[in-house]
C-alpha cells in the first residue's frame, strides 16, 4: 500500500464541482458569529513572518457575493449548451473566456451584451485544440493555452489568430497547469519525471529553457491509495484522508500545506509567510462514516483482499480544509470543512419505478479570504451547485450547474463586505 500524491487541480474540480447554487445577493449564514471576530497576531521566526489567527468571524467580517453577470445566451447553434467547463478566465477586454471540454471549444462571453462566440476550433492544426491543460489571459488581450494532447503551448488572439506556438511533451494530463510570473514569463507544470515536479519555461529567449523545482509538501499526501496489480497499479481515493496543497500564484509564489490542518505557507525563499488558524475538530457521525467506509470498500473491488483492514484507513474526523484557490491578485480563498448533512433524492422513471439515492453534502460552504500579506479579509458562503474557478480584486467567477439538467452556466459575482462595499486589496 503506497500513498499516492494527487494533484490540487483535479482535487479542486472533483470537490468544488459537487457544490450547488441558489443565486441571490446574499446567503443565510448558519455558522456562529463571534463578537470579537478573527484576531491575528504576528511574529518573526528567522526570515519567516508567522501569523496566528484565533476566534470566529464577527459580523463586520461577514462577506457576501452579489451576482453581476450570468451567461445564458443560446442564440449560437454552433455552441449550444455548455457541457463540461474545465477552464475559465477574464480576458483583457472584460469578456469571460470558457473552455468546454465536451465539444471541445473555447467560448468568449461578452459581459456587456451576454453574447457568445467560439474562438478557434477543435483539431490539431495551428491554433487548434483538443484538450486544455491550462489557460491564461494576458494583458495584451491574447490567450495562452497548453494542450498536452496536441503537445504544445499556443498564444492566440481573441479572434483565434496564432501569435506563437511551442512544442512540449504530450501526456501530462493536469488542469490549471500554466503559470505566469510577475515579469511575464510563462511556465507549464511537468509531472512526467520521478521525484520533484518542475515548472518549465515556454516562449523564452534562452537556448536552454529555465525550470523551477516545485517544493514538496513536508506533510505528504494520504488522500490516495495505490494498489499494485498485475501489469501495473491503480489508485483509489480514501474518503476524508488529508490531501496535500501545492499551488502557485505569481503574486505570492508557491503555497504549500495540507488539508489536515489550517496551516499554510507561501512566498519566495527569504520572505516566507505562514498562516495558521484554530478551527473546530469535526468528528464524522457513525452513520456517515459507515456509508463512506462501505463506498471505499466497494471501490477496492476484487483488490480488497490485498489491503488488510482497509476500512480502518478512513479517518474518523474531517480534515480542517477542503482546498485553496489563489486569486489573480494574490489573495487566498480557503475553503473550510463543515459538518455533513444527509440528503435523499427520489427519481421516478416509469409508472411504478422509483430510484432512491442517499448521500451526504456539506452543511455549509464557507470560504476564508486572506491577503498575500496574511491579512484576514473575512468569510463568505459559496452558493450551492457552484464551482469556484477564479477571482481577482472584487470579482469571483465560476460555473453554476442546474441540478435538474446538469447544464453549467458561467457566472460572475462581486465580493462585497457587510457594509456593501467592494472587497478590494
Amino acid at each position: 500500500m503506497i500513498p499516492l500524491k494527487s494533484t490540487f487541480q483535479l482535487r479542486r474540480l472533483a470537490t468544488l464541482g459537487a457544490l450547488s447554487l441558489a443565486a441571490c445577493d446574499s446567503f443565510a449564514r448558519r455558522g456562529t458569529v463571534s463578537a470579537d471576530g478573527v484576531q491575528t497576531s504576528q511574529s518573526r521566526l528567522g526570515d519567516t513572518t508567522v501569523i496566528t489567527a484565533t476566534g470566529k468571524p464577527s459580523q463586520t467580517q461577514q462577506l457576501r457575493l452579489k451576482e453581476i453577470a450570468r451567461f445564458r445566451d443560446d442564440s449560437t447553434p454552433l455552441i449550444g449548451e455548455l457541457g463540461a467547463v474545465r477552464a475559465m478566465v477574464v480576458a483583457a477586454d472584460g469578456g469571460l473566456v470558457v473552455f468546454d471540454e465536451s465539444v471541445p471549444a473555447l467560448i468568449h462571453f461578452d459581459l456587456a451584451t451576454g453574447a457568445r462566440r467560439q474562438i478557434g476550433r477543435a483539431g490539431s492544426g495551428p491554433g487548434e485544440y483538443r484538450r486544455l491543460n491550462g489557460l491564461l489571459a494576458m494583458p495584451d488581450s491574447s490567450l495562452i493555452f497548453w494542450d498536452a494532447q496536441n503537445g504544445r503551448v499556443s498564444r492566440i488572439t481573441l479572434s483565434g489568430a496564432v501569435i506563437v506556438e511551442q512544442a512540449v511533451p504530450t501526456g501530462l494530463f493536469v488542469y490549471n497547469g500554466l503559470v505566469r510570473l510577475t515579469d511575464g514569463r510563462i511556465y507549464y507544470q511537468d509531472r512526467s519525471a520521478q521525484g520533484n515536479e518542475l515548472l518549465r519555461e515556454v516562449f523564452g529567449n534562452k537556448a536552454v529553457a529555465d525550470s523551477i523545482i516545485v517544493p514538496n509538501d513536508p506533510s505528504g499526501d494520504a488522500s490516495m491509495l495505490r494498489i499494485e496489480v498485475k501489469g501495473g497499479s491503480r489508485a483509489v481515493r480514501i474518503p476524508f484522508a488529508p490531501a496535500a496543497i501545492s499551488e502557485w500564484s505569481p503574486k505570492v509564489g508557491f503555497v504549500n500545506g495540507s488539508t489536515a490542518s489550517y496551516a499554510l505557507s507561501w512566498g519566495p525563499d527569504g520572505q516566507r509567510t505562514t498562516f495558521t488558524r484554530e478551527v473546530e475538530v469535526l468528528p464524522i457521525p457513525p452513520n456517515e462514516l459507515a456509508f463512506y467506509k462501505q463506498r471505499f470498500l466497494q471501490s477496492l473491488g476484487k483488490d480488497r483482499g490485498s489491503v488488510p483492514n482497509a476500512a480502518s484507513l478512513v479517518p474518523k474526523v474531517r480534515p480542517a480544509l477542503v482546498d485553496v484557490l489563489l486569486g489573480d491578485d494574490g489573495r487566498l480563498f480557503v475553503r473550510l470543512a463543515s459538518r455533513g448533512e444527509e440528503v435523499t433524492t427520489r427519481t421516478f422513471s416509469g409508472k411504478d419505478t422509483t430510484s432512491v439515492r442517499t448521500f451526504w453534502r456539506p452543511s455549509e460552504l464557507l470560504v476564508d479570504v486572506l491577503g498575500p500579506d496574511g491579512r484576514y479579509f473575512g468569510q463568505f458562503e459559496l452558493p450551492r451547485n457552484f464551482a469556484l474557478m477564479g477571482a481577482s480584486n472584487s470579482l469571483v467567477w465560476g460555473v453554476s450547474t442546474d441540478p435538474s439538467t446538469d447544464v453549467p452556466t458561467p457566472v460572475i459575482f462581486k465580493l462585497m463586505a457587510a457594509d456593501s462595499t467592494d472587497v478590494e486589496r
